[in-house]
């Protein structure tokens, strides 16, 4: 195992977090479907012109949306480096990223170094 990776006891405790965020994400994504779906069928009625609001409260709702199914992928390419190993491991100094930063942003591929050498790039 290269000493810069997480032991296969951490990657499994990280796996739980990630898993338990994608369930959450999830549930998420479906209640405001549900609510598209509602605002769609139900949010007017034969006397009712499609309004500003009906119109910005559906594109409120289908931005959230998108939102969420982009973190959902995070998470999933999360998941996916915990199999490949390579979870936790900056894609720009290819350092440990430490504990504490993964415990407060699961899905990140920065350390708060590579951050930094990343917006100086950009």
């Amino acid at each position: 195992m290269n000493s810069q990776s997480y032991s296969s006891l951490e990657l499994n405790d990280f796996k739980h977090i990630l898993t338990n965020l994608k369930l959450q994400q999830e549930k998420q994504i479906e209640r405001v479907a549900t609510d598209i779906e509602e605002i769609i069928v139900n949010g007017k009625d034969e006397q009712q012109v499609v309004s500003t609001s009906y119109s910005s409260q559906l594109e409120s709702l289908m931005d959230s949306k998108y939102r969420m199914v982009k973190h959902l992928k995070y998470i999933n390419n999360a998941l996916l480096r915990i199999e490949n190993k390579t979870y936790g491991i900056c894609a720009e100094t290819g350092k440990k990223i430490p504990k504490e930063r993964l415990l407060a942003v699961p899905i990140t591929i920065l350390s708060i170094e590579g951050k930094r050498i990343r917006n100086l790039k950009h």
